[in-house]
């Protein structure tokens, strides 16, 4: 199978994001039907290549109530459904790095362009832990990385940290929920050549959404 490159992925996060809902039924079960419904219906509504990306298993995606299985299931879903008619990042997030790799070989070999992955959460890790997992990620899958900074985990990966993971292969775009402002302001405008921004707190999306260009 061949992949999307890194490179060509950071130039296509491009419009709006669409953290997808995930679908259950009445015994709470993952609906993958209407999982597929759902990924047409808004390839049809105008999210398709250069006006957005379809991103499933975010944390609107209700991502920590799905297992494993379920997981593969939807990312196989999304990305037959959308046979590349738009590109589709995966949100690949766990509490330990040997799971979010599992994630990210499985979203990679479903066909994804991208994965979208945060630090291990639940004990924050430390600056060195973060660029540790990172640099662990990247070395084990061939797609493009979107850094998630969800301050929601209690983690804000520092400015001088994203600094240096923009220099790490494969870490092609930046979503960052930081309620501080001037920091994204800082971070559009100094990594802007190396990681594509994509605003993702709700208090700030406009002005975020202003510097960031989506």
């Amino acid at each position: 199978m061949t992949w999307m490159e890194p490179e060509e992925l950071r130039k296509r996060l491009l419009g709006v994001h669409i953290i997808m809902v995930t679908p259950f039924d009445d015994n709470e079960e993952v609906d993958i039907q209407m999982v597929r419904k759902l990924t047409n219906f808004l390839i049809e509504q105008g999210i398709q290549e250069g006006s957005g990306i379809l991103a499933p298993l975010g944390s609107m995606s209700e991502c920590f109530s799905v297992n494993l299985e379920e997981r593969k299931r939807i990312v196989r879903a999304v990305t037959e459904e959308a046979a590349k008619r738009v590109p589709v990042v995966v949100g690949c997030n766990a509490t330990n790095t040997r799971e979010v790799i599992h994630l990210c070989q499985s979203a990679q070999d479903a066909g994804a362009d991208g994965v979208m992955v945060m630090p291990p959460y639940y004990f924050p890790p430390s600056d060195e832990e973060i660029l540790e997992f990172y640099k662990r990620v990247a070395r084990n899958i061939d797609i493009g990385i979107v850094l998630y900074n969800n301050v929601q985990v209690c983690v804000d990966i520092a400015l001088d940290v994203l600094n240096k993971l923009a220099g790490i292969e494969r870490i092609v775009g930046l979503k960052d929920c930081t309620q501080d402002f001037i920091k994204f302001q800082i971070t559009a405008q100094e990594l802007a050549e190396k990681l594509s921004p994509l605003n993702g707190g709700g208090p700030l999306w406009e002005p975020q959404g202003t510097l960031a260009g989506t």
